[in-house]
């Protein structure tokens, strides 16, 4: 098939071009379908800059080092051996503190926006069977601490109201009637911890005045009235754990006197006369180095004639112990039980079941044995247990009841992920990890494109598949291992592209090899051999390929010796710049075509003379910027996408078309209207692919669609959805137009075979049986007269019944075609 013209400009699609009756939905115009989010791909734990699917492999590029299950930051895993428990409801946001309910389930708070799949704010009850129980009041701001007894839930945190009831820091809730109990000590700074002791709580954090008294930083308040009680231990700190005993309170935090007496950190008070007891470990921490944070006891567990500290301290008891430690309950004496944290550690959280210590912070092995954030540890010998959630960050929260331990912290993942370097393999039927391995050794993998059984990678990093490979890799899509292709940029490769021989590579190298290359070049996909091509005189960001040509993107105001601000094309045989001139007046980010338009975005506002905010759509052929509504999105676009007639759009805003669209959106192609595909993604989106029926996204985000999806999402398209009168009837020919398919049915690949009388406009289509395209082969592009063969590409497919159409203007053939498993 022949390139086209650039003297050559087809007329606008039709949106149906068919002789039989079509029926546009509801309002006469597309409309787009709800949009799904596959739950059982992976995520990283870092930025995902590239995505690109071949066959049934999902090959992602980025700043990563971790791939796994997307587990969100809060998971109930077995007492045994920390695997995750089968039903759970997943959370979007972090958890700081947990209780179990008594009957199999937990009450969970922290600065959270939604608990499995449903809006929760702040506060929720996770049932027995994985569900959540939304009639429980939601603060208006984070929680920090929770305490459960009887029937009351005492909540702590940043909040002013709970349930539209004014409640300042602190508040109870009934738990059978799901009602903002009266009980009101109006606390004047943060609560840290909470201790119900029947009919006192007692309270601990950086107040100075609760229940109507001047009480510094520890409190008892009746439990009834939220009047402070006579109790009055004084901290000169702040506190952040408490733990009973008898008649003892254990007191950890910041503090340097409790009680009337000096007590380093933790120590302890009678609970009837708040005077402090002889209990005296006297804990610091480094002082040697001034980026350390400061010494703390964060937490507090009493077992018997034992008291289990965590925290930040280096000393304790009158011995070294990192993080945490045992001392005499009595004397407060270091005890030889040391399970020999990792240093540094910073210890967040305590829990005791049976003989073993749950032990959750930041750190990085237990004695000799690898665990890193989470580990439990025999109570009587400190010796490590099997149990090992191995959660890929901190762990804050720890709560336990009988077979079930619920951790909470910063983490995105547990249990079963593994380590990739800047890339890796996913399977697109079951979402998780392969095998394949390219071992970077980088910063990040910035663009991946596939070809031939190769991938494609550029980006900042020095070597890769086992072999030396400087910014740009070719490695084999089975074994990994590095080709032999090796063009060796001298800096940072940012966006690639290619045709059927071409590689086409764009960043901020100047040279390739020996020879000067400033910041755009083509490469043979075989010899790795230099093609000329005209050079930009700043960085590129972005290219896309079609139609013999290639699109430029990036900061250049010149290519070769024209004047082409941020955006231009090159011829794809001569490598020379071409007339084809939009006139961008900032930066672009991205570029997708569909072979008759060309889809920009960026940083921009002004296109080819017309206002366009942050994306545009560009005629291919003459630079002139399509009929589309403005303003668009009210930030910045860094990836696009075309597929099936929509156009994604990924980047940094939070609106478009003056519609809430976070960070993602979908525009008709042919109208540029928005579309009501609104995945929502918590952060920005750097990566946009659409391929065989789904949209990958990749970036920084932590959630899409209200569930956990850590910097990678599978979604479900924007289909355009038609109504279609009767399928059998769409078999036809129009005037002296005809077409073959071969062979049929398909298994892999296939022909589009016709014959022009003279030079035509063509368009071509593959349509399901509700009249949805799927793909297209080509849209709009000029043919001359003779015989043209289409390849047609179904691997992946799902077998069944499909229709081909071709186009010519008004005219048009439509063929069943059948594919085949």
């Amino acid at each position: 098939m022949e390139s086209a013209s650039s003297a050559w400009r087809c007329p606008r699609p039709l949106i149906a071009a068919l002789s039989v009756a079509i029926a546009l939905a509801a309002e006469g115009v597309p409309v787009a379908r709800a949009q799904s989010v596959d739950e059982a791909l992976w995520g990283t734990d870092g930025t995902v800059t590239a995505v690109a699917r071949s066959g049934n492999t999902i090959y992602i590029g980025g700043a990563f080092s971790v791939v796994g299950p997307n587990t969100g930051s809060a998971v109930p895993v077995d007492t045994r051996n920390g695997a995750p428990l089968s039903a759970y409801a997943k959370v979007v946001g972090t958890v700081s503190a947990v209780v179990a309910d008594g009957a199999g389930g937990w009450y969970i708070g922290g600065a959270f926006e939604s608990v499995g799949g449903q809006p929760r704010h702040s506060l929720a009850h996770l049932t027995a069977d994985g569900g959540v129980d939304l009639a429980l009041p939601e603060p208006s701001g984070p929680v920090a601490c929770l305490a459960l007894e009887g029937g009351t839930l005492y909540v702590g945190g940043a909040f002013v109201t709970i349930a539209g009831v004014a409640r300042n820091l602190l508040a109870a809730v009934d738990v059978q009637t799901d009602v903002v109990t009266a009980w009101n000590p109006h606390p004047n700074a943060v609560i840290n911890v909470i201790l119900p002791q029947g009919p006192t709580v007692f309270l601990g954090g950086e107040f100075t005045v609760i229940g109507g008294a001047s009480r510094n930083r520890l409190a008892a308040v009746d439990a009834h009235t939220g009047r402070a009680t006579g109790w009055d231990a004084r901290a000169d700190n702040v506190v952040t754990s408490l733990a009973r005993s008898g008649n003892t309170l254990y007191v950890g935090g910041y503090f340097h006197h409790l009680g009337g007496q000096t007590r380093l950190l933790l120590g302890a008070v009678d609970v009837r006369t708040g005077l402090a007891t002889d209990f005296n470990p006297g804990v610091s921490g480094d002082e040697s180095d001034p980026y350390l944070p400061a010494a703390v006891v964060n937490t507090i567990v009493v077992h018997g004639p034992t008291v289990f500290a965590g925290g930040i301290f280096t000393t304790i008891g009158g011995f070294e112990r990192e993080g945490v430690a045992a001392v005499d309950a009595g004397s407060g004496v270091a005890l030889p039980w040391n399970p020999r944290v990792g240093r540094p550690a910073y210890i967040f959280a305590l829990a005791l079941h049976g003989r073993a210590l749950y032990i959750g912070g930041q750190y990085i092995g237990v004695a000799d044995s690898l665990r890193s954030y989470a580990a439990a540890v025999d109570v009587s010998s400190g010796e490590v247990l099997e149990w090992n959630p191995r959660p890929n960050g901190d762990i804050h929260g720890i709560a336990v009841q009988d077979g079930a331990i619920y951790i909470s912290g910063l983490f995105s993942t547990l249990w079963n992920w593994q380590y990739r370097s800047c890339i890796a393999a996913l399977d697109a039927r079951t979402g998780q990890l392969t095998d394949w391995n390219a071992h970077a050794d980088g910063v990040n993998v910035r663009a991946i494109i596939v070809r031939n059984g190769t991938v494609y990678a550029g980006g900042l990093f020095f070597s890769m598949g086992g072999q030396h490979r400087t910014f740009l890799a070719a490695v084999d899509s089975v074994s990994g291992l590095a080709t032999d292709w090796n063009p060796t940029p001298n800096d940072e490769v940012w966006a690639l592209a290619a045709d059927d021989r071409t590689l086409y590579a764009g960043g901020k190298f100047t040279a390739i090899g020996n020879q000067a290359r400033p910041y755009l070049t083509a490469i043979d996909l075989s010899s790795a051999s230099l093609r000329p091509l005209d050079a930009p005189d700043d960085f590129v960001t972005s290219l896309a390929t079609a139609g013999g040509r290639v699109y430029v993107g990036g900061w250049f105001r010149h290519l070769g010796d024209a004047p082409r601000a941020w955006l231009a094309s090159v011829d794809a045989i001569s490598g020379s710049v071409e007339e084809w001139n939009p006139g961008c007046n900032s930066l672009v980010n991205a570029l997708a075509t569909d072979g008759t338009t060309v889809y920009a975005g960026g940083l921009f506002s002004n296109i080819g003379g017309a206002a366009r905010g942050g994306v545009a759509a560009v005629d291919a052929l003459t630079a002139q910027p399509r009929e589309w509504p403005n303003p668009y999105v009210n930030q910045e676009v860094k990836a696009v996408a075309v597929s099936g007639g929509v156009l994604y759009v990924g980047g940094f805003f939070s609106g478009a078309e003056g519609q809430p669209r976070s960070c993602l959106a979908a525009i008709n192609t042919q109208t540029g209207e928005l579309l009501s595909w609104n995945p929502g993604a918590s952060n920005p989106v750097w990566s946009l692919t659409a391929s065989d029926g789904m949209v990958y996204a990749g970036g920084s985000f932590g959630a899409v669609g209200g569930e956990p999806h850590a910097c990678l999402a599978s979604i479900s398209p924007a289909r355009l959805k038609t109504l279609v009168a009767d399928p059998a009837t769409l078999v036809t020919t129009v005037g002296p137009l005809s077409a073959e398919l071969g062979p049929n049915p398909l298994r892999s690949i296939g022909e589009v075979r016709f014959t022009l009388p003279s030079t035509q406009c063509v368009s071509a289509s593959i349509y399901d049986l509700q009249g949805r395209r799927i793909s297209t082969i080509i849209d709009g592009l000029p043919l001359v007269a003779g015989t043209h063969e289409l390849p047609l590409h179904v691997d992946g497919w799902r077998p069944g019944v499909y229709l081909c159409r071709l186009q010519l203007g008004s005219a048009a053939v439509t063929k069943k075609m059948t594919v085949s498993p």
